[in-house]
């Protein structure tokens, strides 16, 4: 095959595909109608000699061949826009762009408003998509550009993902205003006795700092209630006797707005690495650069003010 024969247009539909693994949405994303993106695919197909694409009840399913080629497709993509957009500085104040990203709970709380105040108030254009991490394959989303960015509490070990510590957080512990230990400094003891409300992780991912160091120990601890949400733990914390574990600045946030109180936990060394993970092919994208350095200094702002 020569690459004359190659219709770039081709390959940006192929990808669109991949990434939303839905013709409609593909065709709505670069601005395509259905018609034109069905005749895209047909003449990508009669290209390369295969289907690359079986229909399903909720979109399209890509073949082997198709997923063989998405990866490389992706990156000459990629190549090809960076090369176009080498030495040109990102205006956030007129870009129409969206960067999607997968913040968790921790994020959430403490990267988007900071993130949202600043962009208001510099005039930008730039809109924000969250999605949970649960129901993700991250590593082939972020390849395909699902996902722009991931902030996780472990980095993803894959030579095609880019991997930067945004931060280090201490853990404490939160419970009720009244609770019996309110007014008492708490043990290792004390706290594997207590029932605990958990947050849920996503399959695949390692047993939880907490779990690791209580069963270090030689204790054990009884999770009553596991949530999907740390957004659901200060009511349930502020009217029973369960404790949780979490983030500092995100137990104090929610003490501000519960009958909550923090406390130190009784265990050792159990800070938290907050990681931001990005595919290599975005690492030189003027918007995804500019992106990751305001997160950067959300971050090291929110350091110093703790420091």
């Amino acid at each position: 095959m020569h690459l004359r024969n190659i219709d770039l247009n081709l390959l940006t539909v192929f990808d669109a595909i991949m990434a939303e693994g839905n013709m409609t949405r593909a065709a709505a994303t670069i601005g395509m109608t259905q018609p034109a993106i069905s005749l895209a695919v047909s003449r990508l197909r009669a290209l390369v000699g295969d289907p690359l694409f079986e229909r399903t009840g909720r979109g399209v399913k890509p073949t082997p061949r198709a997923l063989a080629m998405a990866a490389p497709v992706r990156r000459a993509l990629e190549t090809i826009a960076n090369a176009v957009e080498a030495g040109v500085e990102f205006d956030y104040r007129s870009a129409d762009r969206t960067f999607k990203l997968v913040l968790s709970d921790y994020g959430e709380m403490l990267y988007l408003p900071p993130l949202m105040g600043w962009l208001g108030q510099h005039g930008a254009s730039i809109t924000i998509d969250t999605f949970p991490v649960t129901g993700l394959d991250v590593t082939r989303d972020l390849r395909f550009g699902t996902i722009d960015l991931l902030v996780w509490l472990e980095p993803i070990e894959d030579e095609e993902v880019c991997v930067h510590q945004l931060a280090s957080e201490g853990q404490v512990c939160l419970i009720r205003k009244d609770h019996p230990l309110a007014d008492k400094q708490m043990t290792a003891e004390d706290y594997a006795a207590l029932d605990h409300l958990a947050i849920r992780l996503p399959l695949g991912y390692n047993q939880s700092v907490v779990a690791q160091r209580i069963r270090a120990r030689g204790l054990e601890r009884r999770i009553a209630l596991e949530v999907h949400s740390c957004h659901e733990m200060p009511p349930v914390i502020a009217t029973t006797d369960l404790v949780c574990t979490l983030p500092t600045r995100m137990a104090e946030a929610m003490a501000r707005h519960y009958p909550l109180k923090v406390m130190a936990a009784p265990l050792p060394e159990m800070n938290l690495p907050v990681y931001m993970m990005w595919h290599r092919s975005m690492d030189r994208d003027p918007g995804h650069t500019w992106l990751r350095e305001r997160l950067i200094n959300i971050a090291e702002e929110d350091q110093l003010k703790q420091a």
